[in-house]
């Protein structure tokens, strides 16, 4: 069974009005980052969108462990919930993981804010997002 933990992370910035999210997806069973985007607002219809499009280009996991914002789980209308639903994925509460697996998507939101965290603009972000994904990619493979 698949099971993504995704969470946001608040990123302030300098450049921005308010600050930016980092949404980051990662599979509890390989610790391997599934999605990451930067987003404005850590709503249910971004964070729903988001998902959609990156099952576009990657296996569809059997669950998803969400904790930020219960609203996107639980509330019967959520753009979130729909999406899932349609796709056949199961909503759960983060706290519902094992804590090795809450220990892995930790890990991997603590290394990519580590590689982020001189960016002090949004396109500094935007060009190193993608390479810190894949430094983290790397350090997992090496382990």
């Amino acid at each position: 069974m698949t099971t993504w933990t995704i969470d946001t992370t608040r990123i302030p910035l300098n450049d921005h009005h308010a600050p930016l999210h980092l949404l980051l997806a990662v599979d509890e069973a390989t610790g391997a980052i599934t999605m990451a985007r930067l987003i404005d607002q850590p709503n249910d219809t971004t964070v729903a969108r988001a998902l959609t499009e990156t099952l576009e280009s990657r296996p569809t996991p059997n669950a998803i462990a969400i904790d930020h914002n219960r609203a996107l789980r639980d509330h019967p209308d959520s753009a979130l919930r729909s999406t899932c639903s349609t796709r056949g994925i199961r909503l759960t509460a983060a706290r519902a993981l094992t804590p090795c697996s809450k220990a892995i998507a930790e890990r991997a939101l603590r290394a990519v804010l580590r590689h982020l965290s001189d960016a002090r603009t949004r396109p500094a972000l935007d060009a190193l997002l993608p390479r810190a994904v894949d430094a983290y990619h790397r350090q997992l493979s090496a382990a």
